[in-house]
């Protein structure tokens, strides 16, 4: 049996601006609001506590995972963004490209849906042979969008699932229009988050779509000595300036003044299933947060180290993607861009777990050691060209 609430349903009319459920001898709840107050204002926030993990959904912006937590252990990071922001505040083409970078503070956000990556000019070719220039802001438009439709789902199996389902569109007159079909679910207890996305192209022609899920640490997971854990096939900086510690691209650095971020490109292995897990674990291993998706819906992975000063942001980012966050026109040379037939969607399954203890990280180290056997890593020194345009 499954109970469900509606909190938003645009078509119908129906928007709660407050919404809470938590049931008597329950560990659990449920509780929605709307902030007020600075770049804040307006914001619908969706707090789910499942007893043991607690996390912020943002329907305004774009079904966002905003902030969580896990026995004590903050999940996030210090963004100079002092957040949420609401979209009606950022210009996406404002600093030549990088106004998203003015609502950044998320745990997990979406980079998407038409592009992904560096900004820039791309060209279109239509099948009528015309070409015509746009210019693309990083990023992508979703992470800004709000949404159009949000409910609440409880199942009542044993334990009991949470789940928030949104629609976001990005729709344009005489341009494409993809909606974003999300679910976002928790079981009652556990340590892990769950997201299950489909992209569906709702227009008449097929369409590109890039999709990147921008997965951001700051302190406990990350300190000084803290470690991506990564099942490689290749890895490769992204520029030159990444190349400056690629020899030690999974180790984390202690925060510094004037660190300028570094972007490592991978291709991971994965079991016999295509599935694939990536961990960031504390210096002590103790504490651990790892991702799990598969490599037929996100096959590239990128790892951002931006170990700045805590002031200007000491974070990075664990990044599965449907491609790396270039510049659209030369991920579609590369052949990474993917296409969605009129009617037709693309399916993606994201899974967060957090740990804080130490044999579990280590079984979870030997799982990636378990996918790794088999595959010799080749590790590059400076940029390639099939990940970077040089």
């Amino acid at each position: 049996m499954t109970d469900t609430y509606i909190l938003t349903d645009i078509k119908n009319r129906i928007w709660k601006e407050n919404f809470n459920l938590s049931p008597e001898n329950e560990n659990w709840s449920v509780n929605k609001f709307v902030l007020n107050g600075g770049q804040a204002s307006g914001m619908d926030i969706i707090e789910i506590n499942n007893g043991t993990l607690s996390f912020s959904i943002l329907p305004t912006r774009g079904m966002g995972i905003w902030r969580g937590n896990y026995k004590g252990n903050t999940l996030g990071w210090d963004s100079p963004v002092h957040g949420p922001v609401n979209p009606s505040h950022i210009n996406l083409d404002s600093e030549n490209g990088i106004g998203w970078l003015a609502g950044f503070d998320e745990l997990i956000v979406r980079c998407g849906l038409a592009n992904n990556g560096a900004p820039g000019v791309d060209v279109i070719h239509h099948a009528d042979g015309k070409t015509h220039e746009t210019v693309l802001p990083l990023h992508g438009k979703i992470a800004n969008i709000p949404a159009h439709f949000v409910s609440v789902e409880i199942e009542e199996s044993h334990p009991q699932k949470i789940s928030i389902i949104g629609e976001v569109d990005e729709a344009m007159l005489f341009m494409p229009h993809l909606r974003l079909r999300t679910r976002i679910e928790t079981v009652v207890g556990s340590n892990s988050i769950k997201i299950i996305d489909e992209v569906v192209n709702c227009g008449t022609s097929e369409t590109e779509i890039e999709l990147l899920y921008h997965c951001n640490f700051g302190s406990p997971f990350l300190e000084k000595g803290s470690e991506l854990v990564a099942p490689v096939c290749e890895v490769a900086p992204r520029d030159e300036i990444a190349v400056s510690g690629a020899e030690n691209y999974f180790l984390c650095d202690e925060s510094a003044v004037g660190f300028e971020e570094k972007v490592y490109f991978y291709d991971l292995a994965a079991d016999e299933k295509e599935n694939t897990v990536v961990m960031l674990k504390n210096k002590s291993a103790d504490k651990a947060v790892a991702l799990r998706f598969n490599k037929t819906e996100l096959p590239w992975f990128t790892f951002w180290k931006n170990t700045a000063a805590v002031e200007d942001g000491y974070v990075v980012g664990l990044e599965p993607g449907t491609d790396f966050p270039n510049n659209r026109s030369f991920e579609r040379e590369c052949g990474r861009v993917k296409k969605v037939l009129p009617g037709g969607s693309y399916k993606i399954n994201l899974e967060m777990e957090i740990f804080d203890d130490a044999a579990i990280v280590t079984r979870i180290e030997n799982e990636i050691s378990e996918i790794q056997k088999n595959n010799v890593p080749k590790t590059h020194l400076n940029p390639i060209t099939k990940f970077s345009k040089l």
